[in-house]
């Protein structure tokens, strides 16, 4: 941690149904045999999608670092 750094606290209220999906850096950039990231657009593309979907899909890409994916759902 660092002193200087500012955070800043953000609140969303959630209704029945509504899901958070959080992913790691390991998601967004794995890298295929071309060097290929995975990169945002496919992360959002499949992010309604169970976590070990999306963890077992950017692993499959190509894995670089650790692969986290947590989901919040409201039911």
């Amino acid at each position: 941690m660092v002193a200087e750094n500012v955070w800043v606290d953000t609140s969303l209220t959630m209704l029945a149904g509504d899901r958070i999906t959080f992913v790691s850096d390991g998601v967004i950039e794995a890298a295929n045999a071309h060097g290929e990231l995975f990169g945002l657009d496919q992360t959002r593309e499949i992010s309604m999608k169970p976590a070990q979907v999306i963890a077992a899909t950017a692993q499959e890409w190509g894995q670089d670092d650790d692969i986290t994916v947590v989901q919040v759902a409201y039911a």
